[in-house]
């Protein structure tokens, strides 16, 4: 997947994309002052895979690859986040 390559994922959703799967598992909705953050899961067929903690703006690395995470929409009664592969 090339660098600038958008998935959506959300709740209950897995988004695969050459060779990886992305699941939404959970938002946690902002409080205290602390932003809004998901859970995503993330695999592949050589591992069970790994969940990320994420806020708007922050990265994680896995398989070579380095994905951020752009939005949160929790506007709806079903969320969802965008990541992008940055490296």
């Amino acid at each position: 997947m090339s660098i600038g390559a958008q998935i959506h994922v959300g709740k209950g959703t897995v988004r695969h994309f050459k060779g990886l799967s992305f699941g939404g598992f959970e938002l946690l909705a902002a409080h205290d002052d602390k932003p809004a953050r998901v859970i995503v899961s993330v695999w592949d067929k050589e591992s069970s895979g790994h969940d990320f903690e994420l806020s708007t703006g922050e990265s994680f690395e896995f398989a070579d690859q380095t994905w951020r995470l752009d939005e949160i929409d929790d506007g709806s009664h079903r969320w969802y986040a965008t990541l992008t592969r940055v490296g």
